[in-house]
């Protein structure tokens, strides 16, 4: 994240209030009014795409039995009620709390870096997508200690809509960050 605070400021976004750790009450509050429409839109993205897994999740949970599969499309897609005690796509099973505490540490770098966040309107798309993930399977592990999945295409592991979610959202931050190095080194040549 260092890379990222160097580019943003190298570039001077049009946020230019620099909010240290030593700010009082009253510029953080100036600076959260001054930058309220885009921390709206990180909020509305990631309620967004946690409702949808969540309610997608609940329709699975309450009209299909755990192991049930329907073909949407036969042999290609189908929805499948299974239950994963793993990551995404069912690796590291069984290790519930070592994803809630890198649930929580994902939440709490983005809260630390908010303020660098806010000054990339890509990086807070990004991020919100990353974060609604994030927090859509951390409900599932703090209600049922494993995350439900249901979208399956058969030549991959069953997922859901937050798995979907973190998957993108990961993708982006590394072509993002790929980017940013790159603009860097050429403008430092």
């Amino acid at each position: 994240m260092c890379v990222l605070k160097k580019y943003i400021d190298s570039k001077k976004k049009k946020h230019s209030s620099n909010l240290t750790s030593k700010s009082n009450f009253a510029n953080l509050t100036n600076y959260l009014f001054a930058n309220l429409q885009d921390i709206f839109i990180f909020v509305l993205i990631s309620a967004i795409l946690i409702f949808l897994d969540q309610v997608s999740k609940f329709l699975v949970r309450s009209r299909m039995s755990l192991g049930e599969s329907i073909p949407l499309i036969n042999n290609i897609f189908h929805l499948t009620f299974v239950f994963n005690q793993g990551a995404a796509f069912g690796i590291l099973q069984n290790m519930k709390f070592l994803f809630i505490f890198v649930a929580i540490f994902i939440i709490g770098v983005m809260i630390y870096y908010f303020k660098y966040i806010l000054r990339d309107r890509f990086l807070l798309v990004v991020c919100a997508v990353v974060f609604g993930g994030t927090v859509g399977n951390l409900i599932d592990r703090i209600l049922f200690s494993k995350v439900i999945d249901f979208f399956d295409f058969r030549i991959w592991p069953v997922f859901n809509v937050a798995d979907m979610c973190l998957s993108i959202g990961i993708v982006l931050l590394i072509i993002y960050f790929w980017r940013i190095d790159l603009d860097l080194k050429q403008n430092n040549n």
